[in-house]
């Protein structure tokens, strides 16, 4: 522990202790299962490396110094860095996800009348992301799968619309602290220092020469940048969870399930836990968020009146990120639940339009034939979409009966416009066509279980697809479909089948918060522990770098990678 005043005097002086073979001092030695704390002096002998002895002011150098808070501080930019990429990247899903609009995003809104440096960057980020994307809009042009003006805000809420002036902000604190950071770890830190320079080299102006005794110790500027890094982090997190708890309520979701269930509302939970789980890492996070600097005591019977703690924040940064990470882990794995989601209602959306054409078909005498047709037809699968994302909360029994009463009344209307006159059986349109699609849509939902995961990749951005099939098939987190034993609801023939595959890719998962805890753990495990020999340590390295690329190429021109 230190105080980060005198320098991090504790820490350096366990480091000068070894290096110079001092018998009480204990380090790590060996590979793997092998590595165990031993006395520095036989750590030195089994390395064959001499103790180092110290020159006159050498060991006041070592230890009056801030290193050991930027060496934590240094993880924390870069793991900090890293979470507010993947802010940015899981911002442009969510986009997706929610059925977002690309129009708060348009380059004059943030690159002409608010230039501020991260805000533009961010939202040149999420367009890049998704380019290409059918599930975004911009206007209410056709072609974007499932979304029609009536179900749609006129705005999207603020964890969409306002992401670049959220999250601009916290990137360009984060370079701030990478930039005091980096001064820091290039600067002379000891107390006193030497100045040899020879007379001639210093200025008129110079009167103090030799021994300067100064402040240089005091670590404040760490503190102070780690503060920064870890509000930014809390703003991070706290968009992450605005957008997470969207995702699962109906009433903003944009016609998807409660808690993105894929079975049946009333059996399935579906991210219930991830919800909970997300809302306890962002209250810790807020905690520990707060700053340190206001909380010093003077030490060392009032000699070190004034002490940064620098070591103590950028702790708290490290726990920051391991929080963010948690909450991302937990958010990613929402998005791609809704994403599949999606693209499992897209693929139902065709059969639908197909039913009701069957039923305007046969209930309706005489036949409707050309435009007369097509018109009424348009009309009641424009209808059923909003119906589709109003009766979310219902099982399919309930369902598909609430969403038809609505086209009934359209149906009359529609019929008394015309010059003809039309026999009409409501009834028997109402139950035979809510069979039709409570069938379709059973149907549908046991083939897309089925498929192999990342069939959501098609309607994605250019590089949101990366980051999905990166969960997908990368780390082969499949979509959660629900309990096992769910009513089939019509469909019973097919369901032995459906059993086994559901079990074979969902159970002998610890839940979905597991799942979420796994993601964080592979890429943790991979880049920052390393563990074992040079060689191992570098290949996991590697592969942790090849990971993080995929963030580069969401979010190919963000600042933060600079």
């Amino acid at each position: 522990m230190s105080i980060s005043a005198s320098g991090d005097l504790g820490p350096l002086a366990y480091i000068a202790a070894a290096v110079t073979g001092e018998g009480k001092a204990k380090v790590w030695y060996g590979e793997g299962p092998s590595r165990v704390p031993i006395p520095a002096p036989l750590a030195l002998t089994k390395s064959n490396l001499p103790a180092t002895p110290l020159l006159p002011k050498e060991g006041l150098a070592v230890v009056n110094g801030t290193a050991p808070s930027c060496a934590v501080a240094v993880g924390g930019i870069w793991d900090g860095g890293w979470a507010l990429l993947g802010g940015v990247a899981l911002t442009a899903l969510a986009l997706e996800a929610l059925h977002g609009t690309m129009e708060s995003f348009v380059p004059f809104l943030h690159d002409v009348v608010r230039p501020h440096p991260g805000q533009v960057e961010v939202a040149a980020a999420v367009r890049n992301a998704l380019e290409g994307s059918r599930l975004v809009t911009t206007g209410w042009e056709e072609g974007t799968v499932g979304v029609t003006a009536e179900e749609r805000l006129r705005q999207d809420r603020y964890s969409l619309r306002t992401a670049p002036q959220w999250l601009g902000p916290q990137i360009e604190e984060a370079l701030a602290a990478h930039r005091t950071v980096t001064v820091e770890i290039n600067s002379t830190t000891d107390n006193p220092i030497i100045d040899a320079r020879k007379e001639e080299e210093r200025s008129s102006s110079e009167k103090w020469s030799g021994n300067l005794c100064g402040g240089n110790f005091q670590g404040t500027s760490i503190t102070v940048a780690m503060e920064k890094m870890r509000i930014g982090l809390q703003h991070v997190g706290r968009i992450a969870y605005a957008q997470m708890v969207e995702l699962g309520q109906p009433a903003m979701n944009r016609g998807l399930p409660p808690d993105l269930a894929a079975n049946e509302p009333s059996l399935d939970y579906g991210q219930k836990a991830l919800d909970i789980a997300a809302a306890s890492y962002l209250g810790e996070l807020s905690f520990i968020s707060n700053t340190v600097s206001n909380h010093v005591q003077p030490a060392e019977m009032h000699n070190q009146s004034l002490n940064s703690l620098a070591l103590v924040s950028a702790r708290y940064t490290a726990e920051a990120v391991q929080l963010i990470q948690m909450i991302h882990a937990n958010l990613l794995v929402s998005l791609c639940q809704a994403l599949d989601l999606r693209a499992m209602y897209a693929d139902f959306f065709v059969l639908m339009k197909n039913d009701i054409e069957r039923a305007v078909e046969e209930f309706i005498e005489p036949k409707l034939t050309g435009e007369a047709k097509k018109g009424l037809v348009d009309m009641l699968n424009k209808q059923a979409n909003i119906s589709f994302a109003l009766t979310s909360t219902l099982d399919t029994p309930e369902r598909f009966p609430a969403l038809v009463r609505p086209l009934i009344a359209d149906i009359f209307t529609y019929l008394s416009s015309l010059s003809s006159s039309f026999s009409f059986s409501a009834p028997h349109f109402h139950t035979a066509l809510a069979s039709s699609l409570a069938t379709s849509f059973l149907s549908n939902r046991g083939r897309y279980f089925l498929l192999p995961s990342g069939a959501a990749a098609p309607l994605l951005g250019n590089g949101t697809r990366h980051l999905y099939l990166w969960v997908r098939k990368t780390l082969g987190v499949p979509m959660c479909v629900g309990l096992q034993g769910a009513p089939a609801f019509g469909v019973e023939g097919d369901r032995d089948e459906m059993d086994v595959h559901q079990t074979d890719r969902v159970m002998g998962r610890a839940g979905l918060g597991c799942i979420a805890r796994g993601l964080v753990g592979r890429v943790r495990k991979r880049v920052r522990l390393g563990g074992g020999g040079g060689g191992d340590h570098a290949t996991q390295l590697s592969e942790g770098a090849a990971e993080i690329n995929m963030l580069k190429l969401i979010v190919s021109r963000s600042r933060v990678t600079d």
